[in-house]
């Protein structure tokens, strides 16, 4: 949209919302997060210009009408890889020994990295990145991971209260 000149929208994919811009009064777009066991009562809502946020719920989204398959079933997301890995368990000693294969693995590799690049440059980078504190502290996350070696639960432990105290001291 925005390559086409439409400066301000809000897109709404059932849960994944993207904004960039603003209203039309100038304000935020504004999320309001709804409690699942109290239609119309929305504990929150997130102000935001250009970002993104993801939410989901089991009590929205359903497959059947007695409402008993939503959106979250992790066996249907899961299952397929499990079923390719369990097929190909037997033959794994075969595919790497076969050159072929393990070139097409690598190519596979390498697109999938480029994909997740790509998910963190846009919009994961370009919303949260924003100053040169951000950018800090992102990359203290960073060397935390990669050369410190410190668990991923806690980087993120740190990154959220970080965050928090950063957010509570302006």
């Amino acid at each position: 949209l925005s390559d086409h000149g439409i400066k301000n929208h809000l897109i709404n994919a059932g849960g994944d919302i993207r904004t960039t811009g603003s209203r039309s009064d100038r304000k935020p777009w504004a999320i309001a997060i709804e409690d699942p066991s109290k239609k119309q009562h929305f504990p929150d809502v997130i102000r935001m210009t250009d970002g993104a946020i993801a939410t989901s719920g089991n009590y929205e989204v359903y497959f059947d009408r007695e409402k008993m398959f939503h959106h979250i079933v992790l066996l249907a997301i899961f299952a397929p890889s499990f079923l390719l890995i369990a097929g190909a368990l037997p033959f794994w000693a075969h595919l790497r020994s076969n050159r072929r294969m393990r070139a097409s693995l690598a190519g596979i590799n390498a697109a999938v990295v480029g994909v997740l690049l790509a998910a963190l440059y846009d919009p994961v980078w370009t919303s949260a990145i924003g100053t040169p504190l951000d950018f800090a502290f992102g990359l203290i996350a960073f060397v935390a991971l990669m050369f410190w070696r410190l668990p991923p639960w806690l980087v993120v432990l740190g990154c959220g209260l970080g965050g928090g105290l950063l957010g509570i001291t302006g």
